[in-house]
């Protein structure tokens, strides 16, 4: 069972529902416990990619003589570009491996994942991929086109607790959305425009 940790400041002890569900991770029978090597060469669509199992050294091997002959040639070739799953392997990628191999050359695309520019734009401007209200010292939020707390934004379930909390404090929420959404039923007043 995976359980949010109370003391966390950020999840106040809850968790997204992707959280208790990463123990399905462990139990998949389809999980990848060894690295793979593709061995066909054609990769239509349809074609078997014919995955071969190899063993550590051998992936690790590939993987450095692959890197070796980039760096030998112009190491500003190599291109980082992923969703990184922790701070800290964004730390580790830009910070000491990029530099070290010798290529600026990266897009970490995990704001890309969030659905709009705000999360880009938030991510180059405060170093996170969004900007939320401090509602433990809001009186009045105006919500614009979002379902803050209620269905979405940053650490949602622990926001629909600082919301609910906020509420009853006697915080006042005005929704201006052009529907009905979770976010505009709940407010004090929605604006329809």
């Amino acid at each position: 069972m995976i359980e949010g940790n109370p003391k966390s400041p950020l999840g106040m002890g809850r968790l997204c529902p992707g959280g208790p569900a990463g123990i399905q991770l462990l139990y998949d029978p389809y999980r990848v416990n060894h690295p793979l090597r593709r061995t066909n060469p054609d990769k239509g669509i349809g074609a078997d990619p014919r995955w071969q199992e190899i063993s550590w050294d051998e992936a690790l091997n590939v993987i450095v003589e692959k890197l070796s002959k980039v760096r030998a040639e112009n190491p500003r070739k190599l291109f980082l570009c992923g969703t990184p799953v922790s701070p800290s392997a964004l730390a580790f990628a830009l910070g000491v491996f990029m530099p070290a191999f010798g290529s600026a050359n990266s897009f970490i695309c995990d704001d890309q994942h969030w659905g709009n520019a705000q999360h880009i734009m938030a991510r180059r401007l405060h170093a996170s991929r969004a900007a939320g209200a401090d509602v433990a010292y809001c009186d009045y939020l105006l919500i614009f086109g979002c379902e803050a707390g209620l269905a979405d934004y940053y650490a949602f379930t622990t926001m629909a607790q600082k919301m609910a909390d906020a509420r009853v404090r006697g915080m006042k929420v005005v929704a201006v959305a052009p529907y009905m959404g979770p976010a505009a039923e709940k407010a004090d007043e929605w604006l329809p425009i």
